[in-house]
């Protein structure tokens, strides 16, 4: 699963933290800085990769919340429909405005990370599960259509086998008479 990480750059050990803790769950992070592109210019890339990710993470810390870049991120992400979890450190939960205002969070302790990171594993693996749930849906849909127009290719060409047979028939008695 694809995760697009908003943040500010001066939160490095926080988001080594998430990553770290978290890839070994086949989590894949999507961090701005750590990819290196030569025809994008820093926009274009986060955009490409809000756009390949199945959902945002969002790092509201002090200097998190302070970012314009966060803050258009969050805009971006619900401009594309993508969720996101937003991750709030403490002391920050009241000045959260726009259009993240009134959505659920988990609470960064800045000095005691562990228990965030727990929640945050737990909602992604969640939400990873429901999109698996969602893929297997959809592939047992496609499943049932092959197998339905098989069956309906099939009864095509044994309608056209009958309808040949039955002319043949007809040939045969007319050449008889």
């Amino acid at each position: 699963m694809n995760i697009f990480l908003s943040h500010a750059i001066a939160d490095k050990t926080i988001i080594e933290n998430i990553e770290k803790t978290l890839k070994p769950y086949g989590l894949n992070f999507f961090i701005a800085e750590h990819t290196r592109s030569v025809d994008s210019s820093i926009t274009e890339k986060i955009e490409a990769m809000i756009q390949k990710s199945n959902i945002g993470l969002v790092l509201l810390t002090e200097k998190g919340y302070n970012s314009h870049f966060v803050q258009q991120e969050i805009g971006y992400l619900k401009s594309q429909r993508k969720p996101f979890i937003q991750v709030i450190q403490m002391g920050f939960e009241n000045q959260i405005k726009g259009f993240n205002y009134g959505k659920d969070y988990i609470q960064l302790d800045p000095n005691n990370t562990d228990a965030a990171l727990e929640e945050i594993k737990k909602d992604l693996l969640k939400f990873r599960k429901k999109i698996i749930t969602q893929n297997k849906i959809k592939q047992d849909q496609i499943i049932a259509i092959q197998k339905a127009e098989a069956q309906r290719k099939k009864q095509n060409e044994n309608t056209a086998l009958g309808i040949l047979a039955g002319l043949l028939v007809l040939a045969i008695a007319s050449e008889n008479k």
